[in-house]
């Protein structure tokens, strides 16, 4: 690859900028164009900015390309199917694709709005007595996300007494985030909390038609739970529960703020069409404006893209959130305005909250399912208005609802 330039720009440290700063990406792509190099993290990196590009490097060297993922290797054999190459990689997706697919929404609607309701619910109380904070609200959330999936994914409904084991657990495994560094404390946690599951796994062998649909069961019935798989299964639920609560946190925040968006989703006849459409057009525009953040892959050959040289070794790093705020596609791009998705489908080029490669996000149909739930029970049963807020934080893995954002939340009159 001799004769290849290196992208413009400094291997200088951006880490400090990066967290400080959350236009940092997109000011120096206006300086130095939408691919350029830094540091991050110690490494050397490559940002790239537009999804169409974005998309050609990745899909025109996917051998050169491996995941960024944790090493989850000392909590069960395989690790991570992120992290997976080839036709492991190929075989693993394809049985928890299937699993997922199999696993439908409607029967676990009752009991899913029944556990949001719940958990708003808890949180009108606290604003009985003040504005409440984002650290409350957070704790709400994840509470009731965790209920959720490990509903949805292994079946485990909120009556039955293993539930505030395995929360205990998975709270010990990663107390505000999913663990990334594995270590004693980690390996400990997540053997307590296989332990816990599979006794669950036993009860529903011998009886599966007393336990409801979950991805958990049709694994099981297809001979699919090896430990690789069931080990995936068990990280997947804290990881997808933990974004999941985050973006929550983010629908919160901006239908607090647009009372008119509020008052359409309640207009809308419960379980109409369009109840759905509008529902969904909020989870996909704060999806726009938060949380779908960065695509990380390593290096692990040198590759020429765009008359650059991007070398072995480094990371290259995708800027989601700064593609989504292409003027060109999304007018007005940091203006909350769930219409965009009323009146348009954007291809993958423009928008892509879930992945653009053959690493999209497993999930990601749960996760609009999920959301969209939230929105209609938080719309139809909770008046919420923002109290107050300041500039977003930067979180372990996304950034954040400011420190001082709070809210007022009462439940509606029938």
């Amino acid at each position: 690859m001799g004769g290849l330039r290196l992208p413009p720009g400094r291997l200088c440290p951006f880490d400090r900028l990066l967290h400080s700063d959350q236009f940092a990406f997109l000011k120096a792509a206006r300086r130095l164009g939408p691919l350029f190099k830094t540091v991050w993290n110690g490494h050397w990196m490559t940002f790239v900015v537009g999804h169409a590009r974005a998309r050609r490097l990745l899909q025109g060297n996917e051998d050169r390309l491996s995941s960024w993922t944790p090493n989850l290797t000392p909590l069960f054999p395989g690790g991570a199917i992120r992290g997976m190459q080839g036709e492991t990689h190929r075989r693993y997706r394809r049985v928890f694709l299937q699993a997922i697919q199999a696993t439908p929404l409607e029967p676990h609607e009752a009991p899913m709005r029944a556990l949001i309701h719940e958990g708003l619910r808890s949180l009108t109380h606290r604003s009985a007595a003040g504005p409440v904070a984002r650290d409350a609200i957070s704790e709400a959330l994840r509470r009731m996300s965790t209920r959720v999936f490990l509903r949805l994914l292994l079946g485990l409904e909120a009556e039955s007494s293993r539930v505030p084991e395995i929360e205990a657990a998975y709270r010990r495994f990663g107390p505000t985030a999913p663990a990334y560094a594995i270590r004693g404390d980690e390996v400990a946690a997540f053997a307590e909390i296989r332990a816990l599951v599979e006794a669950h796994v036993e009860d529903v062998r011998r009886d599966p038609d007393r336990h409801p649909p979950s991805v958990l069961k049709h694994m099981l019935g297809q001979g699919w739970l090896d430990p690789t798989a069931f080990g995936n299964l068990l990280y997947m639920l804290e990881s997808s529960n933990h974004d999941v609560y985050s973006l929550w946190r983010w629908i919160m925040k901006f239908v607090s703020e647009t009372p008119a968006v509020l008052q359409r989703l309640r207009d809308a006849p419960s379980g109409s069409p369009g109840a759905h459409r509008l529902a969904d057009a909020v989870v996909l525009e704060t999806l726009r404006l938060a949380q779908s953040e960065v695509l990380l892959r390593r290096v692990t050959d040198d590759i020429a893209f765009d008359g650059y040289l991007v070398p072995q070794g480094s990371v290259v790093w995708v800027g989601i959130w700064e593609g989504h705020k292409d003027a060109s596609v999304f007018p007005d791009p940091f203006r909350f305005d769930p219409d965009r998705f009323m009146t348009r489908q954007y291809e993958l080029d423009q928008y892509t909250p879930f992945g653009m490669d053959h690493r999209r996000c497993l999930g990601s149909d749960i996760a609009l399912g999920t959301s969209r739930c939230f929105v209609d029970v938080l719309a139809r049963d909770f008046d919420l208005t923002a109290v107050s807020d300041g500039p977003p934080l930067r979180g372990p893995f996304h950034w954040e609802p400011s420190r001082d954002f709070a809210i007022r939340i009462e439940p509606r009159a029938s």
